[in-house]
């Protein structure tokens, strides 16, 4: 199923897509003299930016809760409303080339916690008179003398019985 959240790390890495080549096709038009068609895409620019600043503002108020999108969406719009295209391309360019690094930031931090929690161990080995039993990590309590073979994770929280760590 495809995701249509104007939130997803594919839409946002597809939104600093267009509003860069926005960005970089008006400036070689007006560099050419062409300005109409270089404000064309600033404007075009800024709103591809400005749709998704305003799903989250209409969210966050409905929400009762105003954030920093408050903001973009609105000098998204004053840039519009007043003509002033290469500064709505620009305000459109750092706010998708912030949204874009904090999904990767996002995306990475998730893939290092899975990372971590996948190395968590399930399994304790615990010494019980003479003998070494190998049970689920939810049945340790407090007290119990458990080993640690080097090369693995600790598996609880405890104190050192003998020997050197």
């Amino acid at each position: 199923m495809a995701n249509h959240n104007l939130r997803s790390p594919r839409w946002q890495t597809l939104q600093l897509a267009v509003v860069v080549a926005g960005l970089a096709a008006g400036a070689a038009w007006r560099l050419l003299g062409a300005t109409v068609p270089a404000n064309v895409l600033w404007a075009t620019a800024a709103a591809v930016a400005l749709v998704p600043s305003s799903v989250s503002v209409i969210r966050a108020l409905l929400h009762r809760h105003a954030g920093v999108d408050v903001v973009a969406a609105l000098a998204l719009l004053g840039t519009l409303v007043v003509g002033e295209y290469l500064a709505g391309a620009v305000i459109a360019l750092m706010l998708a080339t912030g949204r874009e690094l904090e999904a990767r930031a996002s995306a990475r931090a998730r893939r290092e916690l899975t990372a971590l929690l996948d190395r968590a161990p399930s399994v304790v080995h615990r010494v019980e008179g003479d003998t070494l039993t190998t049970p689920p990590i939810e049945s340790v309590d407090p007290g119990d003398l458990l080993l640690v073979a080097p090369g693995e994770v600790v598996p609880v929280d405890g104190q050192l019985a003998s020997g050197s760590a």
